[in-house]
């Protein structure tokens, strides 16, 4: 398997690059990125990419770690440290699963589309972004190939109505932790905020969509917009 990690500004902004011992960390004014790894291959360095290769093989585990900061000290974590956040993330994610008290068909289907939709969730504010993809266009060479973070209104009431479903049982049941998060934060409205059911948008405040032409997406489309 060969990895690649370009980093910063979608790889537009060109990093220094150095090693740390034998961790290659890359800077680009206040941030820094380090690429821990474990049996991933000797890790290379270039002018704008830290890469590496290696053979997967059966019951091995092969890590890469990506550790960022911004105007603080870099933290290089040990292996033990990075197995235990693993097992603790895939810990939380069982424990969500098993919330789910939908039971209707196509089970597994459902509870995978679940966590995808979960996965769109922005924890501090609650808002759910319109959709996950990025470098997949609608059309092979076409215009639409978007990095989309929004938050449409429309789209968020579905997600939560799909949610609610898997999360309720058919004859009782209360609110999911996500609905109740978003119902919190929609009901403590900041100092100067609308107290309209949606909030005011101004033209400022969509940024008009950056297209990175030097990185390559699906297919080898080059079209993205950011």
């Amino acid at each position: 398997m060969r990895w690649r990690i370009t980093a910063f500004g979608y790889g537009a902004s060109p990093p220094r690059i150095e090693r740390r011992g034998r961790i290659p960390v890359a800077f680009a004014g206040p941030d820094a990125l380090a690429v821990c790894s474990w049996e991933a291959g000797e890790a290379q360095i270039d002018d704008e990419a830290i890469s590496g290769r290696f053979v997967a093989r059966a019951s091995r585990s092969s890590l890469i770690a990506l550790c960022a900061a911004h105007q603080e000290p870099l933290v290089f974590p040990t292996r033990e440290h990075v197995e235990g956040r693993l097992r603790a993330t895939s810990a939380y994610w069982r424990r969500w699963v098993a919330q789910r008290t939908y039971d209707g068909p196509w089970r597994d289907a459902v509870i995978r589309s679940a966590l995808a939709l979960k996965l769109l969730f922005h924890a501090p504010s609650g808002a759910i972004a319109a959709a996950a993809s990025a470098s997949l266009p609608e059309e092979i060479g076409g215009e639409r190939n978007w990095d989309y973070r929004f938050c449409w209104v429309c789209d968020s009431a579905f997600t939560l109505d799909a949610l609610l479903r898997a999360r309720r049982h058919p004859a009782a049941g209360r609110p999911s932790p996500d609905g109740q998060h978003a119902q919190r934060r929609r009901h403590q409205p900041t100092a100067g905020a609308s107290r309209l059911p949606d909030a005011q948008l101004r033209s400022r405040d969509l940024r008009r969509p950056r297209f990175t032409g030097h990185l390559v997406g699906e297919r080898g489309d080059h079209v993205m917009a950011v």
